[in-house]
């Protein structure tokens, strides 16, 4: 009976695994098949279901990542450059019949990218229309400080993430709560 924030990109990003060499190299091209974008919105879908359903939440926020933080430019520069690597990488172990190996590899070039992420939550809208316990957050900038402050403010009662930043927001703002 308590209310969760959902870091949504850590949702994201798992929810392509099982379709990561699809989903990077549709990416690489500039888009994706809808395709993708129902097997993510599934995954978010079943997540937001098995809070609710076998855990007895009574709401899930799912909070989207805004603007990138200019301060991280550099840091977000040097993963593109790995997810390019990566990429490299996998394509050479697909060719050489590797497909394990070079399944890894995609999964280490996944990208979420923002439009990607609007025609997930599209259909994840529509999946929890009318009186829903799902309720969707754009952050300004990334979902970290929003999950923190949603918290704070008592709307939440606990954040789900993968993101340890949270921890830091929680830290600054002296107070506790469940990650």
């Amino acid at each position: 009976n308590t209310v969760v924030a959902v870091d949504a990109s850590s949702w994201m990003h798992k929810s392509v695994y099982s379709i990561s060499e699809k989903y990077v190299e549709a990416t690489d091209r500039g888009h994706w098949d809808q395709g993708c974008v129902r097997v993510s919105a599934r995954y978010i879908v079943a997540r937001c279901n098995e809070l609710i359903t076998q855990f007895g939440i009574k709401a899930v926020f799912l909070v989207m990542d805004g603007k990138r933080i200019p301060l991280k430019a550099d840091e977000t520069h040097d993963r593109d450059q790995k997810r390019q690597q990566n990429l490299r990488e996998a394509r050479k172990l697909k060719k050489s019949g590797q497909k394990w190996k070079a399944e890894d590899k995609y999964k280490s070039c996944i990208r979420i990218k923002d439009e990607f992420t609007k025609a997930v939550m599209a259909e994840v809208r529509t999946a929890f229309h009318g009186s829903s316990p799902v309720y969707f957050v754009n952050s300004p900038y990334e979902a970290d400080s929003q999950l923190a402050k949603i918290v704070l403010d008592g709307v939440a009662d606990a954040v789900i993430t993968e993101d340890s930043d949270v921890l830091l927001y929680s830290a600054a703002a002296n107070v506790t709560f469940p990650v």
